[in-house]
């Protein structure tokens, strides 16, 4: 009888290692699949273009974007400004080291931000390069009426600077709805995306 007692203890606890092995396993699957399929698409070897609508927080003001981003592996990133007025018909281009703003022939140096060695216009391609690293620091999905987003939460170092960058994609395109990028604690930068 005690040997029988004893065969069914070491079945129940191996029946529960099964039951926590597989519900890590399906968690673990569940998040950095979708990671996964995220940096194939973004890892710099395939073109993106969105329209993009930006927010830029100044700290004691803000500033609203409408422009185009295309990347080309070729050519690198193209932003075309639409929106502020004053800007619409601005040109960044910014390539793996060289970074420049094309507006009427001209050729200007971007400004940095405030508290932060980075400009906005080395945050947008940062961002791009980072869905297609795969590493990390979260992976959490949302639901909305239309369906499923996969919010990834990755850190990324910009000309020293570390950002938090949080992308909300469309599980089922994978093309990216929403970003924001934080420094130090606050949100500098948030991002709309549509289709073209």
């Amino acid at each position: 009888m005690q040997r029988l007692e004893k065969a069914w203890k070491k079945r129940a606890v191996w029946m529960g290692l099964m039951v926590c092995w597989l519900f890590l396993a399906s968690c673990a699957k569940s998040g950095f699949e979708e990671e996964a399929k995220i940096a194939a698409r973004y890892r710099g070897e395939s073109s993106f273009s969105a329209q993009l609508k930006a927010t830029l927080d100044h700290g004691d003001h803000t500033t609203s974007y409408r422009m185009t981003h295309a990347f080309r592996p070729d050519e690198g990133h193209t932003m075309t400004v639409e929106e502020p007025a004053t800007l619409s018909g601005l040109v960044i281009r910014a390539g793996k080291e060289e970074l420049s703003l094309e507006y009427e022939g001209m050729i200007f140096t971007p400004q940095d931000m405030i508290g932060t060695s980075a400009t906005p216009v080395k945050l947008l391609p940062a961002l791009y390069r980072a869905w297609g690293m795969g590493i990390s620091e979260n992976v959490s999905f949302e639901k909305t009426e239309e369906g499923r987003l996969i919010v990834l939460d990755i850190f990324s170092k910009v000309d020293g600077d570390e950002f938090l960058l949080r992308t909300w994609f469309d599980e089922r395109t994978l093309f990216p709805t929403k970003a924001e990028c934080f420094f130090d604690g606050r949100r500098v930068l948030t991002c709309e995306y549509s289709q073209i």
